[in-house]
């Protein structure tokens, strides 16, 4: 597996998950973080439409927008290039705003996918072994 660097004079980057999941308090801390590493920030928190909506519902989504960059920065970005979703239904409220023109897609696709592919191997894993422990104490 060859990995390449690339210097980057700017990126806006977005973290959305439920309400609720701490996507405020990430960007918050990641955003402090790049600035005290003499990053230009601006950010754009995004809350939901609902307080504390369903789990996994569509309005309850919260998000993060960071726009960082060694120049000077004006705006918090019109689209991410990249997207940090906690969960289905952030990825699929988030989808339109991410910048998928500039480089391969196939990268960026598997890129995009391997959180949810994480997730669903952890969840898996987590079942797996609620049922086994489960198992030992109910029979």
């Amino acid at each position: 597996m060859i990995v390449t660097n690339k210097t980057l004079d700017k990126a806006v980057i977005r973290f959305c998950g439920d309400s609720g999941d701490g996507m405020q308090l990430t960007g918050t801390l990641f955003s402090t973080l790049s600035a005290v590493f003499g990053n230009e920030i601006s950010t754009f928190p995004d809350y939901p439409a609902e307080m504390r909506a369903p789990q996994g519902s569509l309005s309850g989504v919260s998000g993060y927008q960071v726009h960082i960059g060694a120049q000077k920065i004006y705006t918090p970005g019109d689209q991410a290039d990249v997207l940090i979703a906690m969960n289905p239904a952030a990825l699929k409220t988030n989808v339109k705003n991410i910048n998928f023109v500039e480089g391969p897609i196939l990268s960026k696709i598997l890129l995009f996918c391997l959180p949810i592919f994480i997730g669903s191997v952890f969840q898996t894993f987590y079942n797996l072994v609620d049922s086994i422990i489960v198992g030992n104490y109910v029979s």
